[in-house]
């Protein structure tokens, strides 16, 4: 009585495996992107929140810096390559440095800053009201399912909201099980 496998039952099973771990790899892919979105939008509205926090207790105006060094502007390529800084200057410099958000862990999710200034958040320093804009999220190759943190600067609300999955159904959720905008 033998035991062990024959080469050809081994190489029967790698082939087998191969074929099912090739098939489950976009799927994974997916869940990664799905998950590093879901990440993203607390991580930044967090960062906003404290930014606030910290104007109201310093009661002084700060500046959420939006630093992308290969690129010009407010738009962020995929690979993450992104700081969110605040300081307590209009300008920035990396001495004045509050608090920091490092993008790297979301490569592969795009973020574009829409606010009158397209590289930095003005945060009040009595109220804590941020600037009117909205920060954008979504994953490279699919621009429809984006996630937005809007700020309004006469309510003083910050707030997480998503696209609409099917504009011609009556939806209330969006994306991600977020509100629609």
């Amino acid at each position: 009585m033998h035991r062990g496998f024959t080469l050809l039952e081994f190489l029967i099973s790698v082939l087998v495996l191969g074929i099912l771990l090739s098939a489950a790899a976009p799927r994974f892919s997916s869940m990664m992107v799905n998950t590093k979105m879901q990440r993203i939008v607390p991580e930044v509205h967090g960062f906003l929140l404290a930014a606030r926090s910290e104007a109201v207790l310093r009661n002084s105006s700060l500046y959420a810096h939006f630093i992308v060094p290969s690129q010009s502007g407010a738009r962020q390529n995929s690979t993450g390559e992104w700081l969110l800084v605040l300081t307590d200057d209009q300008s920035y410099d990396a001495d004045d440095t509050i608090l920091l958000l490092n993008g790297s862990p979301f490569d592969g999710i795009n973020v574009a800053l829409n606010f009158s200034n397209q590289t930095k958040i003005k945060v009040e320093g009595v109220r804590g009201r941020l600037a009117n804009g909205n920060i954008e999220f979504h994953p490279v190759g699919n621009n429809a399912h984006w996630l937005q943190i809007k700020a309004a600067n006469i309510s003083g609300r910050v707030r997480i909201c998503s696209a609409d999955p099917d504009p011609n159904a009556r939806n209330t959720v969006g994306f991600y099980n977020y509100a629609l905008c």
